[in-house]
């Protein structure tokens, strides 16, 4: 069975009675597949490679969203929120933190409806995502 993206890597893998192997993944998706259909395994490293910032859920959101990234490697990560003028309106992280998936929530309670920004960055990587809240 193969996984649908190729820069996905597993975190864990269980089988059940039913013969079934499910595989978890650092993102936090699961994918399963019957034993009988496997024709092939590849070995992975359990270590995300890349740096990953999702987009928020739920969105349009009202007044709670989460934002989830990913960091490979022990590093400074700075998380930020702006409007749509890039005045920085929530500083929410700004701190080392160790390899590993991080979920943020982000409350928007105080915001006026409409379109923000939330920016990752960790060293030289930096990305920009789209969200909207709306009341």
């Amino acid at each position: 069975y193969n996984l649908p993206h190729k820069n996905i890597t597993s975190l864990a893998y269980v089988t059940s009675p039913e013969r079934i192997l499910y595989v978890g993944t650092i993102a936090g998706s699961v994918y399963w597949a019957h034993l009988d259909t496997i024709t092939q395994v590849k070995t992975q490293s359990l270590l995300q490679e890349e740096f990953h910032l999702t987009q928020n859920y739920p969105n349009p959101f009202n007044p709670t969203t989460k934002i989830t990234y990913i960091i490979p490697q022990l590093s400074f990560v700075t998380l930020k929120v702006y409007d749509v003028l890039g005045n920085e309106i929530e500083k929410l992280v700004n701190e080392e933190k160790a390899m590993g998936r991080y979920d943020v929530n982000f409350y928007g309670r105080e915001l006026t409806s409409g379109i923000y920004f939330y920016r990752l960055q960790v060293g030289t990587f930096v990305e920009t995502k789209k969200m909207m809240i709306m009341k």
